[in-house]
């Protein structure tokens, strides 16, 4: 806060100084180019997208759910997007005897409803369970239900949760599309020639505006459903990473009530793909990597991870040798492909700059791999190049991709191909390419696997999560806007795909088990449902996927409806969580025969753990091995155990190698009934092989002081050496994305300042920023910060003094895994065992997952961590060695406390001051002696010599930097408080000598002088001396501000060294003079001054200090909380 309200002042500064410049500059700013705008679904802007192996995915690209347009006019009779060709879980096939859903009811917490959208007009439902308005406003006043609104038949009741109104009503086409999948049905086809149909189209909705709410509503909305008769309730929203234990005591109880009542609660897994998000992939050393989202994660919620159906329904464009190749076309398009020519095209590498000065793009299709730069980076350089149109074709085996493009990228058209359709193009860059606006069904290249983007389990707790698999790639739906239809890619498109099945199986079952109570049922439906879900294999790793990816499965309806079988656990859950194992142990399930006749299986299970690619997880299975096939006869209606012994010993040593804190064994039992046969139901398994048990895997990073160089989030630039760190003119870290501790620093004219009664840190111009504690300025740098190693390990030193720097120490940390009960504590070195100090209250946290600050960050700074050097009682604990010490405890059951220490040094004595100097008149040199300092003091960080200088009004603290040889040249002149320019004399100079602790000690360097008695004595060539530099100083104007830097080479280190820092200054004219800072590192190297005239010195000033200003805004950070 602090910061803010200076910065606020210098906001004001900067642009105070920019309707200045403005007057002089006239209107050139007009005749540049707008900055690339971005879209509100995918940013196009223009962060690079690093090529790398394990992460080819940018954050240009990086989206919870992608919209996109259809694509336009058909060409053959229209089908429906159920289609047998695109019905991958058979939904069609159960309709005639589910009725579609009819005499269900399906809730949608969400947030907007496009409530005239044609998918939900269809008013004539079969057997509706709430038939009219009145039958409605009876459960809602058996309920107590005083709000929300009847619209129709098919849409019986809505409500503004939020608002507490009945206006559902909005622009977030969210809503209307997830709506759309579980129930709705379009009468007219859409632009793509299709009619798009929910999975249970005779189902009537209620739809809850939540979205944006708290917890407590969305628990208010859950319980509001049951009472109004919802069969199902879907949630395509949830937090990532997110843990059982810290879902809301409402939302619990919600839950519970729904699960007493027989209610299905289902909510998508997350789009958050893993630990690092979909910008990087986790190290093979975090095992717990798992993202899966609440309020999914509850076991009596079913969370849907998304898949990717294995065929896709596209436009395509032909080439000149007849083949087809599957097209996404980019939306926001000013001019479209144009239909009547064919097109010539050149292989346009990454599409960089410098890749298009190697081709002649003109009036031809650019072909452009995904990777290096942003997607509108690469349409920009190909318009700016005159390339007719762009392909951008994917750098991964997945699926095609859809950009929404503002109207300036939409000049020339672009769209999407496969990596695979792209290579066959390269092969002979002869054809040409045409466009007709043709659609087809082709098989998806990322089909029939899992989202790239859909969440892994487990969760938090430790628990396996997602439990089932749907349909959650480019899925059509109801757009917001008028009758629209819009694509959607993300767990949020698979949740209501399960919601909307749930009230397909649920008529079906009814009638097959008339005896079960409601809440027998949905249990009876959750455990055929999984049990009859198929494992989806990877065919490239010859693997089954992770049960922590795919659960149980995709969702096979017609598998569902017709199983007359189902396997559990021992306990009757549907999947076997073995915990903490060994390399042998044992597979045991139920096999329940709901028939009324004996059924032979066949059964074999297939046992997997984790692909490793270098340091990183690969997020792919890695086959280990396969059981031989067994075959048992389970009796009509009766249950038998299986037994399976697995023994993996052979595989530990080298999967130790590849993740050494321990490895998933994971897999599936299937099933078949005859030896060749298809599988018929599965259960999914995990158990963890570690060197410690899984709840005690480490949850917080190793800090920066062990690891200086690269972290999971930080990577030390090349550029800088090692344990540097570079700072903004803030003096604020750039990168904070590591574990660390952290202070304030603040300059000695700050501490003089802040001793004053009436300082008001807000409105000085000397401020504080947050330090890395144990780091300290690059001599000889600006912008650089070093690590200091003293005795092989961090010198982390505090000066409790109450002088405002490096008066306290709080904690950082960028956490692995959720935790609670986080605190500091403090014990002297000599003894770790009683803490004089503790943190006040604890902390929990979850897991550092993404570099998105809207998710979680990089780290966190705990405040509630921060000590002032105080023991219980709020006294000094003296100056000595200490132990800083942060516990805390995952919170996956039985986990014990970890903790980390950070030995502390606190010295609160400044630095001894040096009595003896000399001063040589003719040079302008001065060399002081310093003192030695005794072993009570922190050691010497630097000592300089300071003075007051007024540039443009504001006064500035300049230092002179001490030579190679410990000397320091006096500058000739300074500015005065009458802004003219007069000779520097050694009274106005101030020695400031500062310690590693963060202790200031000065003096007036006439007063070390004195002692000595060695002040100059003023001579008739000192005089004539005096004389000239007064001539020359009135013959000459000064110049405030040096913009070019100078590089100076020292004989211990590089530095890049500059005659000019930026003037930090803030303007209150009720207050006297303030100081900020800057640096002069060659003091006896002035400017010319020049004798241009003032308009244009003026003009100067004035585009100097807007650079100046506006560099600052630009570079500054706020501090993360």
């Amino acid at each position: 806060m602090k910061k803010d309200s200076r910065k606020k002042q210098l906001v004001a500064m900067a642009l105070l100084t920019t309707g200045i410049l403005m007057m002089y500059t006239k209107q050139i700013e007009a005749q540049e180019e707008a900055p690339l705008n971005t879209s509100t679904e995918i940013p196009l802007n223009t962060e690079t997208e690093k090529d790398h192996p394990l992460s080819p995915i940018n954050k240009s690209e990086a989206l919870s759910e992608r919209y996109s347009s259809e694509s336009k006019t058909p060409s053959h009779p229209p089908k429906t997007t159920l289609d047998p060709e695109l019905d991958s879980t058979n939904i069609t096939k159960i309709w005639e005897e589910s009725q579609q859903g009819a005499g269900t009811i399906t809730a949608v917490l969400d947030s907007e409803l496009n409530s005239h959208h044609e998918v939900f007009s269809n008013t004539t439902l079969e057997k509706p369970k709430v038939k009219t308005e009145d039958d409605l406003n009876r459960l809602k006043n058996a309920a107590n239900i005083d709000y929300g609104k009847w619209i129709s038949s098919k849409i019986i009741f809505a409500h503004n949760y939020l608002k507490n109104n009945d206006d559902i009503a909005g622009t977030d086409t969210h809503g209307s599309h997830v709506s759309g999948i579980a129930v709705g049905e379009s009468k007219q086809p859409m632009e793509n020639g299709l009619k798009m149909t929910g999975v249970a189209p005779q189902s009537q909705l209620i739809f809850m505006k939540v979205i944006g709410g708290a917890d407590e509503l969305r628990a208010k909305a859950i319980i509001d459903a049951i009472h109004l008769g919802a069969d199902s309730i879907n949630m395509s929203y949830g937090k990532g990473g997110d843990s059982e234990n810290n879902l809301h005591s409402e939302m619990v109880k919600a839950i519970q009530l729904a699960k007493d009542k027989g209610v299905f609660l289902v909510a998508s897994a997350g789009n958050d793909r893993a630990f690092g998000d979909v910008f990087k992939k986790p190290l093979a050393e975090n095992p717990d990597f798992g993202v899966v989202a609440s309020p999914g994660l509850s076991k009596d919620v079913i969370s849907v991870a998304a898949y990717q159906n294995p065929t896709i329904y596209s436009e395509y464009l032909t080439t000149s040798t007849q083949q087809k190749i599957a097209l996404s076309t980019s939306q926001g398009l000013i001019n479209g492909f144009d239909k009547t020519r064919q097109y010539q095209f050149v292989d346009a590498k990454f599409g960089r700059e410098e890749d298009f000065k190697t081709i002649e793009p003109t009036d031809k299709i650019a072909l452009i791999q995904r990777g290096e730069i942003g997607f509108a980076d690469k349409i920009k350089n190909a318009i700016e190049n005159k390339a007719a149109g762009v392909l951008i074709y994917n750098n991964v085996m997945e699926e095609n991709i859809t950009l929404p493009l503002p109207e300036k990228l939409g000049k020339i058209p672009s769209g999407f191909i496969s990596q695979k359709d792209a290579q066959a193009l390269l092969q002979n860059k002869s054809q040409t390419l045409s466009f007709h606006k043709n659609y087809q069904v082709f098989q998806n290249p990322g089909g029939n696997q899992i989202a790239n983007f859909s969440s892994w389990g487990l969760t938090a707790d430790g628990h396996l999560k997602p439990d089932i698999t749907a349909p959650g790639g480019f899925t059509s739906s109801a757009s917001f806007k008028g009758n629209d239809y819009e694509l959607i890619n993300g767990t949020s498109a698979a949740a209501p795909h399960v919601a909307g099945l749930v009230n397909l199986l649920k008529p079906i079952y009814q009638k097959r088990f008339p005896d079960k109570t409601p809440q027998e049922l949905a249990t009876f439906i959750k455990q055929m449902m999984m049990s009859s879900a198929t494992a989806i294999f990877n065919e490239q790793e010859k693997a089954y996927i992770s049960p922590r990816q795919q659960g149980a499965g995709l969702v096979d309806a017609r598998k569902a409806a017709l199983a007359t079988a189902y396997v559990t656990d021992q306990n009757n859950n549907s999947k076997i969580h073995l915990g903490d194992i060994r390399s042998t142990f044992n597979l045991v399930a139920k096999i329940h025969n709901l028939s009324l006749v004996p059924t032979k299986f066949y059964y074999t299970a297939h046992i997997a753990t984790d692909k490793v690619d270098g340091q990183y997880f690969a997020l792919a299975p890695k086959h280990l091995l396969t059981t031989e096939m067994k075959e048992i006869l389970v009796p009509a209606n009766t249950t038998l155990d299986i037994n399976i012994p697995i023994d993996v010993k052979q595989f530990h040593y080298d999967l130790t190698k590849l993740m050494p804190n321990g490895y998933f064994l994971e897999g599936f039992i299937r099933f078949m009934t005859s030896p060749n046969g298809s599988e018929v139901m599965s259960i999914p398994f995990i158990g963890f092989r570690g060197t410690s048990k899984f709840a005690d895997l480490r949850a917080m990073e190793q800090s920066i002081y062990d690891k200086p160089n690269k972290t999971f989030y930080y990577e030390r630039p090349k550029y800088l050496q090692d344990g540097e760190f570079e700072v903004d003119e803030f003096k604020e870290f750039k990168a904070q994305n590591f574990t660390a501790l952290l202070s304030q620093y603040g300059s000695w004219r700050y501490v003089q300042e802040s001793q004053r009664p009436d300082f008001i840190e807000e409105e000085s111009l000397e401020f504080r920023s947050t330090t890395v504690l144990g780091t300290y300025d690059k001599l000889g740098t600006q912008n650089i910060k070093k690590l200091l190693i003293k005795d092989g390990k961090p010198y982390l030193a505090l000066s409790p003094n109450g002088d405002g720097v490096m008066d306290t120490v709080e904690f950082r940390g960028t956490l692995l895994r959720n935790v609670k009960d986080l605190k500091a504590k403090v014990y002297r070195q000599s003894d770790l065992t009683t803490a004089i100090w503790e943190s006040p209250e604890a902390s929990k946290a979850d897991k550092h997952y993404s570099e998105l600050i809207d998710k979680t960050g990089t780290a966190t700074t705990f405040e509630k961590t921060r000590w002032d050097g105080k023991d219980r009682n709020g006294k000094y604990v003296g100056d000595g060695n200490y132990v800083y010490r942060v516990v805390f405890t995952p919170v996956s059951e039985g986990a014990k406390e970890q903790h980390m220490d950070f030995d502390l040094v606190l010295n609160t004595i400044p630095p001894v001051l040096p009595t003896s100097a000399s001063y040589d008149a003719i040079s302008r040199t001065v060399r002081i002696r310093p003192i030695q300092q005794s072993n009570n003091h922190s050691p010497i960080f630097r000592a300089r010599l300071s003075y007051t200088d007024i540039e443009d009004g504001i006064p500035v603290i300049r230092y002179i930097e001490p030579k190679q040889d410990g000397t320091f040249t006096i500058p000739n002149t300074f500015t005065n408080e009458a802004e003219e320019m007069v000779e520097l004399t050694l009274e106005h100079l101030t020695y400031v000598v500062e310690d590693f602790a963060g202790n200031y000690s000065h003096i007036k360097l006439t007063d070390i002088l004195n002692k000595e008695n060695n002040l100059p004595s003023t001579s008739k060539k000192d005089t004539s001396k005096k004389d000239k530099l007064e001539n020359d100083v009135s013959k000459k104007e000064k110049v405030s501000c040096t913009l070019a830097p100078t590089i100076t080479k020292n004989s211990t280190e590089n530095a890049i060294t500059s005659k000019t820092s930026l003037v930090i200054s803030s303007f209150n004219k009720n207050q006297e003079t303030k100081y900020s800072e800057k640096v002069v590192y060659d003091a006896h190297l002035q400017l010319p001054k020049t004798g241009d005239s003032a308009k244009h010195l003026t003009l100067l000033k004035i585009i100097g200090l807007a650079f100046c200003f506006i560099l600052h805004l630009v570079f500054y950070r706020k501090k993360e909380k």
